[in-house]
């Protein structure tokens, strides 16, 4: 005898990871209808001819942010910054996605950060040649492309603290690193490769990368830009370690070769893991 009721599908409740998908497809659908300002500054040495490449790799930004914004929760946001900004890469495709969020921009190259807040109608934000200058304002969001990839140890550490810093209450700061998928690629570098670091500066950077995560490699052998420029490869253990000294920030997700196939995103959202 057959004791189990047949009973009528039940419904379920939308979740709020349901309403954010849904929210963030509407923006995906306005912002590919809208498209995205084709104007190239004159300074923006990101752009090599190949405009579907420039596209594209801005557009993954914009679909690493989507993946951050959805593990975060976060549909909707009033302001957002672009730093550093560059040529306007990535910036033309986030005057698109959140065309009504109040955009903000900075670069080291002040000719590039001029062009593109102009172009994009964004204000401007200086955190000081080393992040020397505390935040004069928050953000709901924060979009960090190709920086800690090329600071020190106290630069990092002094740029992040200085993100984390500018991270409005559930504010995300989506940042890209270098790790294991940039240490393959440079290993596989034939010897006579111009793109490959010089054998005396490698070698320093792999002491740091062996003993604690952390291999830096500057510009020049003397090192001396204030923001310690250069390039540096981070494991996920190190990085993680140093995202999380803070308890007032959680770790919404981290993804190796999460953009565009090459650098790691890291998310981080300003909320106590005691109120989750």
């Amino acid at each position: 005898m057959n004791m189990h009721a047949t009973m009528p599908g039940a419904s379920i409740e939308t979740s709020p990871i349901q309403n954010t998908m849904s929210a963030l497809a509407d923006r995906f659908h306005r912002y590919r209808a809208a498209g995205v300002d084709s104007e190239i500054s004159g300074h923006d040495d990101m752009f090599a001819g190949d405009f579907e490449h420039y596209l594209r790799v801005g557009a993954g930004a914009i679909d690493v942010l989507a993946q951050s914004m959805v593990a975060a929760g976060k549909s909707e946001v009033a302001s957002v910054l672009d730093l550093p900004c560059g040529g306007g890469r990535v910036t033309r495709h986030l005057a698109a996605f959140f065309p009504e969020a109040s955009l903000f921009v900075g670069d080291i190259n002040k000719e590039k950060e001029r062009d593109v807040a102009a172009q994009f109608s964004a204000s401007v934000v200086d955190p000081g040649a080393g992040f020397d200058r505390p935040p004069e304002r928050t953000f709901d969001l924060i979009w960090v492309g190709s920086l800690l990839t090329h600071l020190n140890h106290e630069a990092f550490q002094s740029a992040l603290t200085w993100f984390v810093r500018a991270l409005a209450p559930d504010g995300v700061l989506v940042a890209t690193t270098q790790g294991r998928k940039a240490l393959a690629r440079r290993q596989a570098l034939p010897s006579d490769s111009t793109a490959r670091v010089p054998d005396e500066l490698w070698r320093v950077a792999m002491a740091g990368w062996n003993d604690r995560g952390f291999g830096f490699w500057p510009d020049t052998p003397e090192d001396d830009h204030p923001r310690g420029l250069g390039g540096v490869l981070i494991s996920p253990d190190w990085l993680l370690r140093s995202a999380t000294q803070d308890t007032d920030v959680r770790v919404v997700s981290f993804a190796e070769a999460g953009w565009v196939g090459a650098q790691d995103v890291l998310t981080l959202q300003r909320k106590s893991l005691a109120g989750i």
